[in-house]
């Protein structure tokens, strides 16, 4: 008799499309002190691959040059029987001045945000995005 676990988890096609329909994660960090740094983040999947941008200088980056380990989890659902999720445990490559790359990343995060007018960027927004970041990337 299979378990219940086993009866209501994503196949592997199911979890590839709710995190290309999913919008935000949650990643989770191993701050100084031990305890999870645990924060709301855009993201873009890029050849099998999360890729989140963010400041080079954040506290998620700071932990993850200390330990690159990192946990992403989505979640979609209002009701308890609605709920489902994602959690995904990974180690974290940090990426910097890879313009190109954060230009994706860019564009698959305003995409997922914007999908009326992804032909149409703004360049404004582009920018804005990739000024003082970095790329983190780590595998599904």
């Amino acid at each position: 008799m299979p378990s219940r676990r086993a009866a209501i988890a994503m196949t592997p096609s199911e979890v590839e499309h709710f995190l290309e329909t999913s919008k935000k994660l949650h990643l989770a960090t191993a701050g100084r002190d031990g305890y999870p740094h645990l924060v709301p983040m855009h993201f873009a999947v890029i050849e099998g691959k999360i890729h989140l941008l963010t400041y080079g200088r954040s506290q998620k980056v700071l932990n993850l040059r200390r330990h690159p380990k990192m946990t992403v989890m989505l979640e979609d659902g209002d009701s308890y029987f609605q709920l489902r999720g994602v959690a995904i445990q990974g180690e974290a490559e940090i990426i910097e001045n890879d313009m190109d790359l954060a230009n994706q990343v860019a564009a698959g995060i305003h995409l997922k945000e914007h999908p009326e007018d992804a032909p149409a960027r703004d360049e404004s927004v582009m920018q804005q995005r990739r000024t003082k970041r970095v790329v983190v990337r780590s595998d599904l």
